[in-house]
């Protein structure tokens, strides 16, 4: 596959872009070197709980299978179903810091499981 130019997601610097399957500058890889994507799961039967997990990307190493998952577990209600649809649309495909990622993993622990 051919190098192409174009530009960072996060600073929008312009770089060499090359089949790595990140769409991160090296400066930004470095900074965010985690990808966030949430995946709902379902049980039959299940009706009350909102459950699933949040995999795990790696920037620096860029693979197509996830280096970690947390998982999320919580009854059903329209408060915490709001809340958690803020939270999921604030993080959701979101390349983040190691910082960032502790903010995730404490408020999925406190606020979800």
């Amino acid at each position: 596959m051919k190098d192409q130019i174009q530009n960072c997601k996060k600073c929008q610097k312009s770089y060499t872009f090359s089949s790595t399957g990140c769409d991160l500058c090296a400066d930004c890889i470095e900074k965010y070197p985690y990808f966030l994507s949430f995946i709902e799961e379902f049980f039959m039967g299940v009706t009350d709980r909102i459950l699933g997990r949040v995999e795990v990307y790696s920037n620096k190493e860029p693979g197509e299978y996830a280096i970690d998952e947390l998982r999320f577990l919580f009854k059903e209600n329209k408060l915490r179903s709001k809340e958690f649809q803020e939270f999921r649309k604030k993080w959701d495909f979101q390349h983040i810091s190691k910082e960032e990622f502790e903010i995730v993993k404490k408020k999925i622990k406190d606020n979800f499981l």
